[in-house]
This record gives structure tokens, C-alpha cells and sequence, in this order.
């Protein structure tokens, strides 16, 4: 598997759109390889799509569709009991009472992600 992150970053719209005509070629040699590739759709990169066949192309659009929020929070209620109970494990006095934060207070950390794990997976790291 080769992942290609930020597609829609590379120099340059021919550069681009050059990166995806490269990968079609390769299907013709039948590697055993896989491209995962993200960016934004911008008009260069959704043209030299076009040209993949149906059946090489699975397209994942990362919008609300998924309901990355529901998954967010998951992620947001585990961590902070996980991190509350290193604490008292620790002997650290605990500051509140469970839950920790409040739900309220979780899902004001969920509309700031903005659907994006990276905002939660940030906000733990640094708690």
C-alpha cells in the first residue's frame, strides 16, 4: 500500500495531475499495490480521475455523510477516561468527578473538530 496524503498540496496543478496519470500507467504491468490517495477535489485532480476505470477507483468522500462526529466523541469519552484513570492509578488527587469532562464539554471539543480526528487526537495529546 502507498499512500499519497495532501495530493491537492504538490506544486503546481500539471504536477498533479501528472502524479495520477503515473499511477493509472502502472496498472498495466498488474503490481500488487495498492494507492491510497487523499486530497481535496480540486477540478485538476477529479479530471485525471476521470480516466481511471469505475472498478480501479473506490471514492471516499470525508464529509458528514460518515458521521464523524459520533466517532469523534467515542474517541473524546474513551481518552478522557483512560487519562483519568492513569491519574488515580498515579495517586494523583482527582480534580473532578467522573464523567471528566463534562459531556457538555465534550461536545463542545466535537464541533470544534469539525469532523476532523486530528483537532480530538491534538486536544488529548496535550491534556
Amino acid at each position: 500500500v502507498v499512500i499519497i496524503d495532501g495530493l491537492d498540496e504538490c506544486d503546481g496543478d500539471s504536477t498533479q495531475g501528472e502524479i495520477v496519470r503515473l499511477i493509472l500507467g502502472l496498472k498495466r504491468y498488474l503490481l500488487p499495490i495498492l494507492f491510497l490517495i487523499s486530497s481535496r477535489p480540486e477540478p485538476v485532480i477529479r479530471r485525471a480521475f476521470e480516466s481511471f476505470p469505475r472498478t480501479s477507483l473506490i471514492r471516499l468522500p470525508l464529509d458528514k455523510t460518515l458521521h464523524p462526529d459520533r466517532d469523534i466523541h467515542h474517541f473524546l469519552v474513551n481518552e478522557f477516561k483512560r487519562i483519568y484513570q492513569q491519574c488515580v492509578e498515579a495517586g494523583m488527587p482527582p480534580v473532578s468527578r467522573l464523567p471528566w469532562p463534562s459531556p457538555e464539554d465534550v461536545d463542545v471539543l466535537v464541533q470544534k473538530s469539525s469532523g476532523h480526528f486530528v483537532y480530538a487526537a491534538t486536544v488529548i495529546r496535550f491534556v
